[in-house]
């Protein structure tokens, strides 16, 4: 599968922003079926913290209460779910810590991104470490339940601030 993975944006975040977009109307390229956005130590200011996704339409990241996601976690205190119907984004990540060696990292791939009457999807596998001293490991997915057609995500905490991350935008080739 050499070739198969077509980079498309890469961002490093060195410095506090309350926001992430990938993609959007500057690096999205809608000839794609499916996309990749790989995020690899995703640090946060506070601890505790949820990272969370949104779809960008036109390059703007849609905040209405049409989300649905689901997942399942795995951490040293046992196996959990979460799922969630009718709220304003996606969950990416749980449980980020703050302390030195704390971080996140995903893979997370859209799909349906570019078809206007379909529903945009997408999975994920992450893990984070540092709250409550374990390591966490997810599986699960989400959708923004509107049949539009949409050009990338956007990353954002439910506390405090994301303080650095390298994420990389990827197309999958046919």
């Amino acid at each position: 599968m050499a070739g198969s993975l077509l980079r498309l944006q890469d961002i490093e975040v060195t410095s506090s922003v309350s926001t992430v977009d990938v993609g959007g109307n500057t690096y999205w390229d809608s000839s794609y079926n499916v996309y990749l956005v790989r995020v690899e130590n995703l640090k946060v200011s506070t601890d505790d913290t949820i990272l969370q996704i949104r779809v960008l339409t036109n390059g703007t990241a849609q905040t209405d209460s049409t989300y649905y996601q689901g997942g399942y976690g795995i951490n040293s205190g046992g196996f959990y779910s979460n799922s969630q119907a009718g709220i304003s984004q996606g969950y990416a990540e749980f449980f980020i810590g703050n302390a030195s060696g704390e971080n996140a990292n995903g893979d997370y791939f859209l799909f349906n991104f570019n078809n206007s009457s379909n529903y945009s999807f997408w999975t994920y596998e992450g893990t984070s470490s540092g709250y409550l001293d374990y390591s966490v490991g997810w599986t699960g997915g989400g959708m923004k339940k509107i049949a539009e057609a949409n050009n990338g995500v956007q990353f954002s905490t439910n506390i405090g601030t994301i303080e650095s991350a390298k994420i990389t935008l990827f197309g999958l080739r046919k």
